[in-house]
């Protein structure tokens, strides 16, 4: 019998996709992630199927995001998964690439792809985001207690969210004054809650409140010290999920969320390139970092589009009559970038493969996207400088 996909999931199979995901990963794992495995979202489960059995699959959910005020459209791959017995087919690059068809179709912009395999890279997904990596051991969150009088940080408390919608409204209403961000349904909130893992480890969802008048300030999302690690070996150092509100207040709140913790001798936090807030309170009070991609892979879907939705920032940084000539277009699967000038030259073009032009427009750790720009028309090379890269979003609550 030939293997049926890929295609989208039916009404019914549900449980089939469920063995396959708990046979490849852990059981219990779509439970983990109940904004992707839902009925609401068949057409967002691509599968394989041998018979009765899902023998292949790649899950994604479309949400959207704000990028300093722009609305930008992705999806969010995860889940992808094949079954030992037809490994070597070519069936889970078979479901990713229906998933990135859906994208383009679905009219999303970008794809993040939770995980940095050849089976992703070889399609045009690429590691980005030039961020920084904080680790608050004993020793830095000494000397954040000694600068926070020179830094204005406040006093405060931490406390464990309940589940329940006064949460949830917490924490949306937090979230949604973040100038990166995605665009979450409260559902997610709720669901996330309920499950309590984020990025793949159980966490709690803790409040950073006042700790006077007991006013909500932040919050953070601190995993669970992991019980499984050998009594004889270093405990490892768990990574905040996600931190959102006042940066005077979750700095002040980081060596409070260190002692939730008996074996790990640090903390650590990631800070968006894009955050100087949070990422210079941390800097000036010693915590020391190291540059840091943001979480997964990211593969552009529809270039033009994306560019024309981030315009807005071309405008700001470059005004309305330098932004006016730059345009963007897709050759195949090239992104070209192109400047106007102003004489009879015509325009200035870089044409970069769709995996460079993510990391030029995102930036990357190691900074090589700047080499992108090395030979090309210097007018448009100045142009894009002064615009990119924008920030990458990094996944927190939205991981999948």
């Amino acid at each position: 019998m030939p293997i049926d996909g890929p295609r989208a999931l039916r009404p019914g199979e549900m449980p089939a996709l469920r063995a396959l995901e708990e046979a490849v990963f852990r059981p219990g794992m779509p439970d983990e992630y109940p904004q992707v495995f839902h009925e609401g979202n068949l057409d967002g489960l691509t599968v394989c199927f041998d018979g009765e059995r899902c023998v292949s699959h790649a899950g994604m959910v479309n949400r959207g995001a704000s990028i300093l005020g722009c609305r930008v459209d992705l999806g969010m791959i995860g889940g992808v998964a094949t079954h030992p017995d037809y490994r070597g087919q070519g069936l889970a690059g078979a479901c990713v690439d229906h998933a990135l068809a859906k994208a383009r179709r679905d009219g999303l912009d970008f794809v993040l792809v939770s995980g940095d395999r050849s089976l992703y890279l070889r399609r045009g997904c690429a590691t980005v985001g030039r961020d920084a990596l904080f680790t608050l051991d004993p020793a830095a969150a000494a000397r954040l207690a000694d600068a926070a009088p020179a830094l204005g940080l406040p006093r405060v408390r931490i406390e464990a969210l309940a589940e329940g919608d006064d949460a949830v409204a917490l924490l949306s209403d937090i979230y949604r004054r973040e100038p990166v961000r995605f665009l979450r349904h409260r559902e997610d909130y709720a669901d996330l809650m309920r499950c309590g893992v984020v990025l793949d480890r159980p966490s709690d969802f803790v409040a950073v409140r006042d700790a006077g008048a007991g006013t909500s300030l932040a919050y953070a999302i601190a995993p669970r010290e992991r019980t499984d690690a050998p009594a004889d070996k270093p405990a490892p150092t768990p990574l905040l999920a996600e931190v959102s509100g006042d940066r005077r207040a979750i700095v002040a709140a980081l060596p409070l969320l260190l002692r939730r913790y008996e074996r790990a001798s640090g903390l650590r936090l990631h800070v968006s390139r894009h955050d100087a807030p949070l990422r210079d309170l941390l800097t000036r009070a010693g915590v020391p970092s190291e540059p840091a991609a943001a979480e997964g892979t990211v593969r552009l879907v529809n270039f033009p589009q994306m560019m024309e939705r981030l315009r807005p920032l071309w405008t700001e940084a470059l005004g309305r009559t330098q932004a006016a000539r730059l345009s963007f277009a897709e050759e195949g699967d090239d992104c070209v970038f192109l400047y106007e000038r102003d004489d009879a030259r015509g325009a200035g073009a870089l044409r970069l493969g769709v995996g460079d032009a993510a990391r030029l427009v995102f930036g990357t750790a190691d900074r090589k996207d700047e080499s992108l720009l090395e030979g090309a028309d210097p007018e448009l090379a100045e142009a894009l400088r002064a615009v990119l890269p924008v920030p990458a979003l990094w996944y927190g609550l939205s991981f999948v």
